[in-house]
């Protein structure tokens, strides 16, 4: 896997191009060689290319780059649950998980869970593990609520999904399981982000390390030097 092309491309885009991974890059080899050269622009002008000519895919790009924000572009609500419920058709799963990323900003969370749910149901992973992190945000949580975002944290683990293990492990470390649960916590957590590590810079625009945050604390991409576009 760290020796094809896509892993070397991946390698060198993450932290030098883009900040944190994201899902559906792969519907345009074009825009990966264009971030790897450290052009953001262009990247984005080719995915608005691909969205005009009916690529859902695409459209969940751009939308998901709306909601985060990029160098040249401030986020935009509206425009990106625009381009979400334009690409239902084709990525149901994708585009209801942005649409619940949106309302997520808007502190919408009952609006922000079904659309969540929708997506859940189109099997797109990463909606699981959203949907515990918001039952594991509750800090007057009921036993049965921590249950089921346990219960839910482990299916997304089954999936493959390398967030829901650092949530789980940081969850059991919080002791508000038991102190066994607790060592289970600090045992499981090293070995977790170490895989999202690896995962994160080899494959980048994997559905294995995407995982939305709210608290990123920086923009999508990295600011790039534009004497570095131009090599």
């Amino acid at each position: 896997m760290f020796l094809s092309k896509d892993s070397r491309l991946s390698s060198h885009i993450f932290s030098r191009t883009i900040n944190c991974p994201f899902y559906g890059a792969d519907c345009s080899p074009a825009a990966i060689e264009l971030l790897a050269s450290g052009n953001v622009d262009s990247a984005i002008v080719e995915w608005r290319r691909l969205s005009a000519l009916g690529s859902f895919r695409a459209r969940c790009v751009l939308a998901f780059i709306l909601i985060m924000e990029a160098p040249s572009i401030a986020p935009d609500l509206g425009e990106a649950r625009r381009m979400s419920l334009s690409a239902i058709a084709g990525e149901r799963g994708y585009a209801n998980y942005l649409l619940g990323c949106v309302e997520l900003k808007l502190k919408n969370i009952v609006s922000a869970l079904a659309y969540l749910e929708e997506s859940r149901k189109a099997g797109f992973v990463p909606a699981i593990t959203l949907m515990a992190s918001l039952l594991l945000r509750v800090k007057s949580a009921t036993a049965e609520s921590n249950q089921n975002a346990v219960t839910m944290l482990r299916s997304a683990i089954v999936k493959g999904h390398i967030p829901a293990q650092i949530m789980l492990s940081r969850f059991y470390l919080s002791g508000r399981l038991g102190a066994y649960k607790r060592l289970c916590g600090i045992l499981l957590l090293p070995q977790a982000l170490l895989r999202y590590a690896f995962v994160a810079k080899y494959r980048v625009f994997s559905l294995q390390a995407f995982h939305y945050s709210g608290n990123l604390g920086r923009p999508l991409f990295v600011k790039c030097d534009p004497r570095r576009q131009a090599l």
